[in-house]
C-alpha cells in the first residue's frame, strides 16, 4: 500500500454544475475514497447508506456513503464517498491489482497444474512489487508461493 496527493475535482453527478477542487491523497489500500463532510454539502451530494468502515488507525465507525464523479487528468468516473468529519483528511480511494496468467496447453493441460502455475505467476507478481501482472510463461524459474498453513 502507497500514498501520494493528487489535484482532483469532485462533482455532484446529479447536477454537475456544482463541483469542487480538492487535494485529494491516494490511497492504494482505501476501499473508498473520503471527503469532509462540509465540502460534499456544499455540493449538494447526499448519502443513500450507512456502511461499517475501518480506517488505517484501526478504528471502526459507522460510515454515511454517497456517490460523486471525480475527475483527473481529464478522466472522470463514478466512486462511492464516505462523509467524513470536518477535519478529516481528503481520500481518495484505489484499487490495485495483482495478477498470475496461465493458459492450456501452453503451461499446463491438466487442471491441478494449470492452478498451481497460475498460482506461481501470482505470487511471482506479488513479489515484484504487486499490483503486477506476470504470466506463467514469463518465469525463467517458477519460485514457489508460501506454503499454506
Amino acid at each position: 500500500m502507497g500514498t501520494f496527493a493528487v489535484k482532483v475535482t469532485v462533482l455532484n453527478s446529479l447536477d454537475p454544475s456544482k463541483s469542487a477542487t480538492v487535494e485529494c491523497l491516494v490511497d492504494t489500500g482505501a476501499a473508498y475514497s473520503q471527503l469532509p463532510s462540509d465540502t460534499l454539502d456544499s455540493l449538494g451530494i447526499t448519502h443513500f447508506d450507512e456502511r461499517p468502515c475501518i480506517f488505517a488507525d484501526g478504528r471502526r465507525s459507522m460510515c454515511r456513503v454517497g456517490r460523486a464523479e471525480f475527475t483527473y487528468d481529464s478522466r472522470q468516473t463514478p466512486a462511492l464517498v464516505i462523509f467524513g468529519e470536518s477535519d478529516a483528511p481528503a481520500l481518495l480511494g484505489a484499487m490495485t491489482l495483482s495478477a498470475g496468467i496461465a493458459g492450456s496447453p501452453e503451461h499446463a493441460s491438466a487442471a491441478r497444474e494449470l492452478l498451481r502455475a497460475a498460482d506461481v505467476a501470482l505470487f511471482a507478481a506479488k513479489q515484484a512489487g504487486r499490483n503486477r501482472v506476470v504470466t506463467a510463461d514469463t518465469l525463467p524459474s517458477a519460485p514457489s508461493p508460501p506454503a499454506a498453513g
